[in-house]
């Protein structure tokens, strides 16, 4: 009575276990074809936050510039050209 009762214990255990990978791989399978598009997307909205970052630290250059000058004009200021070429 007691081998009926472990054989349908182990069965019970086996098919959890079953159950339990064909659940894995079905997530897994669902990950691996959706992880390149949300890489893809991000890709695009980290390398914006990259070209501003750029142009802020330029903006902030032409400032320390300035007021290292006191204020002066700083027109012959190489990152004041490239601060006006960004924007136009």
């Amino acid at each position: 009575m007691e081998f009926i009762n472990s054989a349908a214990l182990s069965t019970g255990i086996i098919q959890a276990i079953y159950v339990g990978g064909i659940i894995f791989l079905v997530v897994s399978a669902l990950l691996w074809f959706l992880l390149p598009f949300a890489v893809f997307g991000t890709k695009r909205k980290i390398d914006q936050l990259i070209e501003e970052n750029q142009e802020t630290n330029l903006k902030l250059q032409l400032l320390i510039n300035e007021m290292k000058r006191g204020h002066q004009a700083v027109t012959n200021d190489p990152n004041v050209t490239q601060i006006r070429s960004r924007a136009s």
